[in-house]
């Protein structure tokens, strides 16, 4: 099994298309910071008291990025038949499973947190820190994104080894980057919507969600200019069930693709 990891890590690497997506999301999302802020003249607002205002936005369109890691690299063992032959060439399906579930459910969090952080360290660096959060509780938020972001790896890797289509996964994390957007702007009327924003730990995308949010309270000078103040600890209990939920789930997701793909029949 180890060797099969380190092919995947070679893959992760080599991977093209998942490299470009990347780069063209981060791109993105430094374009959007740089453009919305100090807009018509305005000062530009310093990182802390921008980010609370934008990290939702930018995470919620994040997850597409590991959807398209795990559609890329290990939906294209699936599309040049590479695990039939790891079979027939008297692998077990455990080391096929894991092998591959494993690189990419380290390297899919660690990525999609990078590429939603940096764009903050190089706004920090030209516009400045700021205090209006301490960076310690924006570093805790962000290490706590790796448990949801987990899960929902857990789901995509899930998914393609019941499909064996990189599309399904790809349209799949379109789903739920429109729900996750529809509970972050606040217009989304569906039930679903609604009982996933109301219930913590239901979904990876509900804690996404909550973890991005900023508590604050907002008063205004005399010309009306609105100030925030943040709130930025989060309850014990919050974090207890992010990081329960998220592992549970993850455990969940990873045993019924590893059953699915041990009694499949692999034509």
């Amino acid at each position: 099994m180890l060797d099969i990891m380190r092919f995947q890590f070679r893959q992760l690497f080599r991977a093209r298309m998942v490299h470009l997506t990347n780069i063209l999301m981060l791109t993105v999302f430094l374009v959007m910071l740089f453009l919305d802020s100090g807009n018509h003249g305005d000062v530009r607002e310093m990182m802390t008291s921008y980010l609370p205002q934008t990290l939702p936005f930018i995470t919620g369109i994040s997850v597409f990025a590991p959807a398209i890691m795990i559609a890329m690299v290990c939906g294209a063992d699936f599309e040049d038949k590479t695990i039939n032959h790891e079979l027939t060439g008297g692998r077990s399906r455990t080391a096929s499973f894991f092998g591959r579930a494993v690189p990419v459910m380290i390297a899919a969090p660690l990525t999609t947190v990078f590429i939603t952080a940096l764009p903050y360290v190089i706004y920090a660096a030209a516009a400045g820190t700021g205090d209006a959060i301490p960076v310690s509780a924006i570093a805790e938020r962000y290490l706590l994104m790796l448990f949801p972001l987990l899960r929902l790896s857990a789901f995509f890797v899930f998914l393609i080894f019941v499909t064996k289509k990189q599309l399904a996964v790809i349209v799949s994390s379109l789903l739920v980057t429109s729900v996750t957007l529809g509970i972050i702007d606040g217009s989304g009327r569906a039930v679903l919507i609604q009982v996933i924003n109301r219930h913590a730990g239901m979904l990876s995308i509900s804690d996404l969600t909550r973890l991005t949010r900023f508590d604050n309270w907002r008063a205004y000078d005399l010309t009306m200019h609105s100030f925030y103040t943040y709130y930025p600890q989060l309850p014990v209990s919050q974090i207890v069930l992010t990081v329960i939920c998220s592992l549970g789930m993850a455990a969940v997701w990873l045993l019924l693709g590893w059953h699915f793909f041990h009694v499949d029949d692999m034509n």
